[in-house]
């Protein structure tokens, strides 16, 4: 979620709170540690350039373990956070097709995030 909000350039504060909201909701986590989360994939995540550039190989080591229903909600999640302050960018949706693409090409039974 955060590479896709940051896929322009910074974080906008909608985009930092829907993020925030998430996290807590759909990981089950507390408000402070979706803030420490928000943190430190920020941190991790710097401008963004890496990871859209090497995306396959940033979700490799957990594309195994991906079922059906953990790639759409991935995918719903990733396009929510785009459209947070109006319509997705192009490099925003660019992303995430090719998240889509990385992801549908291997999945395994349903199961929850938790």
């Amino acid at each position: 979620m955060t590479a896709v909000a940051k896929a322009d350039g910074d974080m906008g504060s909608e985009e930092n709170t829907e993020i925030l909201k998430k996290f807590c909701e759909e990981f089950h986590i507390s408000k402070k540690e979706a803030a420490g989360l928000l943190i430190s994939s920020s941190h991790l995540l710097g401008k963004g350039d890496e990871v859209r550039e090497n995306l396959k190989q940033v979700l490799s080591p957990s594309l195994a373990n991906f079922t059906e229903q953990q790639v759409n909600s991935a995918l719903d999640l990733l396009t929510c956070i785009s459209r947070v302050a109006g319509p997705g960018s192009e490099l925003q949706e660019l992303l995430i097709t090719d998240t889509a693409k990385i992801l549908s090409s291997k999945t395994t039974e349903n199961s929850k995030w938790y």
